[in-house]
């Protein structure tokens, strides 16, 4: 089968297990997840056939077929079936873990309060990381998509992305993975909720408002002061977060 990019099917090391044990599915998984994580097996690379990996690993097909259902749920790999079938990867992201969160969360009874607290201590840590980064590129950029997301436009595109841009320009990594699994918590919930930015500002002089907080916190920024950065977000958020109902429970499995 051929590859994309490097190949695959040269990445692939093919460590045999010691037998064909429900054990040997484990270690082909973490085999092929080291591999995707080194970046020796890329982004839509294929591997190669099923019936190549399972004379690599010494295997028979129903304990390959574990093992890449496994990498399947983990978002690392989309499994095709048939003749014209294959195996992609993917690069690791935060979607297989968002969803597990998501169930662990509904399962211990979470309310969409719970997760818009957490995301609240987020984004005031990354305004301060911001500010004491003290980069004029970071400040151009905030200002130019302040510009291009005036108080005329929706309030979904007014503040999400400049949310977004805040977590991404604190250059935590962590942090952002974080924020962007809270993200998709929220999103995949099936109370249809998207409350990942400032409050459903509907009213034009509500908008002018939450524009003219992002303003103030660019202002903070430039003086790099990390401390009334951190301080003012976090009111910001806290106000912002007049939802209909923060009580309501999270729901995945409806």
């Amino acid at each position: 089968m051929s590859t994309k990019g490097t190949s695959a099917g040269n990445a692939v090391s093919g460590r045999p297990p010691r037998s064909a044990t429900p054990k040997a599915a484990q270690l082909i998984v973490a085999d092929l997840s080291r591999q995707i994580i080194r970046g020796e097996l890329k982004g839509d690379d294929s591997l190669p056939s099923e019936n190549e990996l399972m004379r690599l690993y010494g295997v028979s097909r129903p304990t390959l077929r574990e093992a890449l259902r496994v990498l399947e749920f983990e978002g690392l790999l989309t499994v095709r079936r048939g003749a014209k079938g294959g195996s992609t990867i993917h690069n690791p992201n935060g979607q297989a873990a968002a969803r597990s969160m998501g169930l662990v969360l509904e399962h211990r009874g979470a309310t969409l309060a719970d997760v818009l607290q957490a995301r609240s201590t987020i984004e005031p840590a990354c305004a301060r990381l911001v500010a004491e980064r003290g980069k004029k590129l970071h400040v151009r950029r905030l200002t130019s998509n302040l510009e291009t997301s005036g108080p005329s436009r929706s309030a979904d595109a007014q503040s999400n992305g400049f949310h977004e841009l805040l977590v991404e320009l604190a250059g935590n990594e962590t942090l952002k993975l974080m924020y962007g699994m809270l993200r998709i918590v929220l999103g995949d919930s099936t109370t249809g909720l998207d409350l990942v930015g400032c409050a459903k500002t509907r009213s034009l002089s509500e908008r002018r408002r939450a524009h003219d907080a992002h303003q103030h916190l660019i202002g903070l920024i430039e003086k790099k002061d990390g401390d009334q950065a951190e301080e003012f977000w976090t009111e910001h958020l806290r106000a912002g977060q007049a939802i209909r109902k923060p009580t309501l429970p999270l729901n995945f499995s409806a």
